[in-house]
């Protein structure tokens, strides 16, 4: 199969059936040439090969390409652009995969485009961003006209402050909006979704000017609703466990945590002791792992538990058999089987 245009990004789906070709950014820096430039026609195209048949259907694409994801049945295409009031908007095309590629549709609606996370069922995705691109009418809009002291009154004013917003791949809507931001995570049984927010972007505006009082915030995919819990004074990262708890770390009042959270009590419950969030794996015998300073931990509702000391490292990845432990400094994986859980072997980069 052959183009006659030049793209820089290749995606091809799970089951190895169609590529989809684009031009996505690759680095931060990429974003601006992203905002500025969202009709570039160098950035809008999209090539969707079928690998079976070598087939190709090229596509010019509404806006400049920020993510592609394909599930079973669908290529999905997230965009955005920026409205004359300096509004952002996201912008998701839709591609059926199983007839002869052929365009569903798309939807608009007010968001700052970044990755896309699609729910386990493929029918519900999730944008989420983590960051909002400043655009220069942003920065000249009149001042703060609203906050709301208490989070939970969003629900009064669902189209103000950065959305986690809610999309159905099938009819191609847009259903919801939550306050947050992203990398959004799902809960194992795709009930729930994940982010973090922050106080003062719980108002008109839409940036990240603020830096302090972040919060976690959980939403149902089902009904939208959601609780926060106070979450210190730094993007916390999170988690979700295999049985539904999500795990938290975080700074509070210049300590670091690790902590659950209480759907109950609707907070956070510290553990003793240490873990990294920015690297997580499910074992093959369904628990959550993380790297901490004392080497590998499992993750519980009760707490830490000691799992290898040898295994020192900051990228915790599954394997069918176990986990790995990656060291980027030492250039060394340490390979665990899960079991009762040992160290069967060390391998240098």
């Amino acid at each position: 199969a052959t183009t006659d245009a030049v793209y820089s990004g290749l995606i091809v789906a799970a089951d190895g059936g169609h590529a989809a070709l684009a031009t996505v950014p690759v680095h931060p820096v990429d974003l601006v040439t992203w905002e500025l430039s969202p009709d570039d026609l160098g950035l809008r195209r999209l090539a969707i090969v079928d690998l079976e048949t070598l087939h190709v259907e090229t596509y010019l694409t509404a806006n400049a390409i920020r993510d592609v994801d394909i599930t079973t049945t669908r290529v999905v295409v997230t965009m955005g652009y920026h409205d004359k009031f300096g509004l952002p908007h996201a912008v998701l095309q839709v591609f059926d995969r199983t007839s002869a590629l052929g365009y569903l549709g798309s939807v608009d609606f007010p968001n700052c485009a970044d990755d896309l996370q699609v729910h386990p069922d493929e029918r519900l995705a999730v944008l989420a961003p983590r960051t909002c691109s400043l655009h220069d009418l942003i920065i000249a809009q009149p001042e703060v006209a609203e906050t709301w002291d208490d989070w939970n009154d969003f629900d009064d004013a669902p189209d103000k402050g950065d959305p986690i917003s809610f999309v159905d791949l099938e009819t191609v809507t847009h259903l919801a909006n939550v306050p947050g931001f992203g990398p959004a995570v799902f809960s194992p049984d795709g009930a729930q979704v994940g982010g973090f927010t922050q106080r003062e972007t719980l108002m008109v505006e839409w940036n990240l000017f603020q830096n302090d009082n972040f919060g976690i915030i959980v939403a149902s995919t089902s009904d939208y609703t959601f609780r926060v819990a106070e979450a210190g004074e730094v993007r916390p990262r999170f988690a979700f466990g295999p049985d539904g708890a999500f795990f938290v770390q975080g700074r509070r009042d210049g300590a670091p945590f690790t902590a659950v959270l209480d759907e109950d009590a609707g907070e956070l419950v510290d553990f003793e002791g240490l873990a990294s969030l920015d690297s997580t794996a499910s074992g093959p015998d369904g628990a959550l792992y993380a790297a901490s300073a004392v080497g590998l931990v499992r993750l519980t509702r009760e707490g830490l538990e000691a799992v290898a000391a040898s295994a020192k490292g900051t990228v915790v990845t599954a394997i069918p058999t176990g986990i790995v432990v990656t060291d980027k400094v030492l250039g060394t994986h340490t390979v665990l089987t899960v079991g009762p859980v040992s160290v069967s072997s060390v391998i240098s980069l």
